[in-house]
C-alpha cells in the first residue's frame, strides 16, 4: 500500500508539473498536447491499479490518493483541451495561394487611357489577364507607365484565366463605375502613345505601347480575344476601341475585369485612317462605313469611292 501511495504521489507530481503555462509556439503546442495525452493514459492506468489495491474502502490513505488522482485527471483534461485550443488559435496562417508571375504569364488586355465621363486622374485604369493554368500572386509586381507607377505591396491573387484591374482611383462613384482590384494612384497614361510595363523583380512580364493607335475618348483600348498573348499584344493592330455595347455605369465604355468583345464586331474609328480600303469614318457613330459608288448618296467627298460629292449629295 505504501508503494502504491508513493506511485500515486509521483504521478500527481508529474501531472501537476505539466500544468504550468506553455509557450504558444507551434512545436511546443504539438509536444505539449502529446505529453498531456500520455499523462492521461498513465493516469487511467494508475487509477485502475490503485483501485484494485484498495480492498478496504475505509482506508483513508487509499481514498485520499484516489481522490487526488481524480482531481488531477480533471485538471489534466482541462489543460489538454486548453492546450489544443491554443495550438489552433496560435498556429500561423497558411501561406497565400499563388505563384509569382513569369514572363508572358500576365497579358495586358485593355486600358482606359482617355476617359470622357471623368477626369484622367480619376478614371484611368488597365487590365491584365492570367494566361496560365495556375493561380498567380502579384505581390511584389511593379507597374510602370509613361510618367510613374507603383509596386504591389500586398497579396493580389489572380486565378487562372481571370482578369485583374489596376486603377488610379478605386472609388466607383468617381472613377466611372469601374471595379478596381488594386489602387495605384501614380498610374498615369498618356492619351496618345500610352506605355505600360509589368515587371517582377526586374524581369519584364509584359509590356504594351499604344503609339500609333488613334483612340476614341471615353472608350477603352481593347485587345482582340484571339490575340491574348504577351507576343500578339505587341501588335497595335490587334487592339480596337471598346464597343458601344459595353457601357460602364459612369457613361464610358469598356470591359474591365471581363473578356473583351471581338474587334471585328467593334470597328470603331476616329478618322478615315482607322478604316480599311473602300471605307470612311462616320464621325457621328465613330464606325467605319463603306463608301458610296458613283450615283450613291454622300455628304462629303471622302464618302465616295471615286470623284466628288456633288451639291445634290450624290457621288459623281
Amino acid at each position: 500500500m505504501i508503494a502504491r501511495a508513493f506511485l500515486a504521489t509521483a504521478l500527481i507530481f508529474g501531472i501537476t508539473s505539466a500544468l504550468v503555462p506553455v509557450s504558444t509556439m507551434a512545436e511546443t503546442c504539438r509536444d505539449g498536447a502529446r505529453n498531456s495525452d500520455e499523462l492521461a493514459r498513465g493516469y487511467r492506468s494508475a487509477v485502475r491499479d490503485l483501485s484494485n489495491a484498495c480492498t478496504n474502502k475505509t482506508d483513508a490513505e487509499c481514498l485520499s490518493a484516489e481522490a487526488a488522482l481524480d482531481a488531477a485527471l480533471v485538471a489534466l483534461t482541462a489543460q489538454n483541451s486548453t492546450l489544443k485550443q491554443d495550438c489552433v488559435a496560435t498556429a500561423p496562417p497558411p501561406p497565400p495561394p499563388g505563384s509569382a508571375p513569369k514572363p508572358g504569364n500576365l497579358v495586358i488586355t485593355e486600358a482606359m487611357v482617355n476617359p470622357n465621363a471623368v477626369l484622367d486622374t480619376s478614371g484611368e485604369w488597365f487590365e491584365a489577364f492570367n494566361a496560365t493554368s495556375v493561380t498567380l500572386n502579384l505581390k511584389g509586381v511593379t507597374v510602370s507607365t509613361n510618367a510613374a507607377g507603383c509596386t504591389i505591396d500586398t497579396d493580389l491573387i489572380v486565378q487562372a484565366g481571370a482578369y485583374v484591374v489596376i486603377g488610379r482611383n478605386a472609388n466607383q462613384n468617381t472613377n466611372g463605375g469601374v471595379s478596381v482590384d488594386y489602387l495605384c494612384p501614380a498610374l498615369a497614361l498618356d492619351d496618345v502613345g500610352a506605355f505600360i510595363a509589368i515587371r517582377y523583380q526586374g524581369t519584364i512580364i509584359d509590356t504594351v505601347s499604344f503609339v500609333g493607335f488613334n483612340g476614341v475618348a471615353g472608350r477603352s483600348i481593347s485587345l482582340d480575344p484571339s490575340a491574348q498573348t504577351a507576343v500578339l499584344n505587341d501588335n497595335i493592330n490587334n487592339f480596337c476601341s471598346a464597343s458601344t455595347q459595353t457601357q460602364l455605369p459612369g457613361g464610358d465604355f469598356g470591359t474591365p475585369g471581363r473578356p473583351n468583345p471581338t474587334c471585328a464586331t467593334v470597328n470603331f474609328c476616329a478618322s478615315d485612317t482607322n478604316c480599311g480600303s473602300g471605307q470612311y469614318c462616320n464621325t457621328t457613330s465613330q464606325q467605319c462605313v463603306a463608301k458610296s459608288p458613283s450615283g450613291g448618296t454622300c455628304v462629303a467627298s471622302n464618302q465616295c469611292l471615286g470623284g466628288v460629292c456633288s451639291s445634290n449629295f450624290t457621288c459623281q
